[in-house]
C-alpha cells in the first residue's frame, strides 16, 4: 500500500511540473508563441466537444491510425516469422530494412505525396511501410534466438505450420512483439499527424496545419493535447489486449 501511495505522488509530482514548466515558458515566450495550459486544454475541450471536428477529423484520424497499425503488425509479424525461420529470406530482407529504418520520416513523406497523392491511402501506406521494419526485426531476432530443439522435434514430428507459429513461434516472440507494438503505436501516431499536415485536407494533423497558419496556438497545443490522449488510450487498449492474449 505504501509502495501504491508513492508511485501515484510521483506521478502527480511529474504532472505538476510538467505543467509549472510549460506555464513558465508560456509567460516568458507569450501565447504567440507557446499557449498557456489553461488556453490549450479549453481549445482542446471545444474541439472535442465539435461535431464537425469528431467526425470529419478526429474520426479519421483514429481510423487511418487503427488501419497502419493492423496492417503493418499483421505484414511484420508474418515476414518476422519468414525471417526467422528462413536464413536465406533474413539476408534477403536485411537491406530493406535498413533502408526503412534509416530513410527520414519528412522525406518519406514527400515520396509517398508523390506515388499516391493526397488523401488517405498516402497516409496509411507511409505509416505501415514504417512500422513493418520494427515488428519485423523484433520478431525474426525473437524466433532466431528460441531455442531450436523445440524446432528440431517439430520437423522430426512433421507438425503443421499452423502448430507451429501458434505454439512454438509466437510464444517466443510474445515479449518482443509486445514491446514493439507499444513502439509502433506512438509513432504511428506521429507518422500519421506528419502525413495529414503535408498532404491531406482532413484529420488532426490538417487542424495543426490550419491553426498554424493562423497562429491560433491554442488550437494548434489543444490538437497536441488531443494526440497524447490518442497514444495514452491506444497504449493502453494495446496492452490490455496483450494481456488478454498472453492469458488465453
Amino acid at each position: 500500500m505504501l509502495k501504491l501511495n508513492i508511485d501515484v505522488s510521483a506521478r502527480i509530482a511529474g504532472v505538476l511540473l510538467l505543467f509549472l514548466v510549460w506555464k513558465s515558458a508560456s509567460a516568458g515566450m507569450g501565447s504567440l508563441v507557446l499557449a498557456s495550459p489553461e488556453d490549450s486544454f479549453r481549445a482542446a475541450w471545444r474541439l472535442l466537444n465539435n461535431a464537425d471536428f469528431v467526425e470529419t477529423h478526429l474520426a479519421v484520424t483514429i481510423f487511418r491510425i487503427s488501419v497502419s497499425i493492423i496492417s503493418g503488425v499483421v505484414a511484420g509479424v508474418i515476414l518476422g516469422i519468414l525471417g526467422g525461420t528462413r536464413r536465406h529470406f533474413f539476408i534477403f530482407a536485411e537491406p530493406f530494412r535498413r533502408v526503412l529504418t534509416s530513410i527520414p520520416g519528412i522525406v518519406a513523406a514527400v515520396l509517398a505525396m508523390l506515388w499516391f497523392g493526397l488523401g488517405s491511402l498516402m497516409v496509411i501506406v507511409l505509416s505501415t511501410v514504417f512500422i513493418v521494419p520494427t515488428v519485423y526485426a523484433n520478431v525474426a531476432e525473437g524466433i532466431r534466438l528460441s531455442d531450436e530443439k523445440y524446432i528440431q522435434v517439430a520437423e522430426v514430428f512433421q507438425i503443421p505450420v499452423f502448430y507451429r507459429v501458434t505454439d512454438i513461434y509466437i510464444p517466443a516472440v510474445y515479449s518482443a512483439l509486445c514491446a514493439s507494438i507499444l513502439i509502433v503505436t506512438g509513432n504511428c501516431v506521429r507518422l500519421v499527424i506528419l502525413a495529414e499536415v503535408m498532404g491531406t485536407e482532413s484529420g488532426i494533423g490538417f487542424v495543426v496545419s490550419v491553426s498554424r497558419a493562423r497562429l491560433d496556438m491554442p488550437v494548434l497545443y489543444g490538437c497536441v493535447i488531443i494526440c497524447f490522449g490518442l497514444v495514452w488510450l491506444m497504449e493502453s487498449a494495446s496492452k490490455y489486449l496483450l494481456r488478454r492474449w498472453g492469458s488465453v
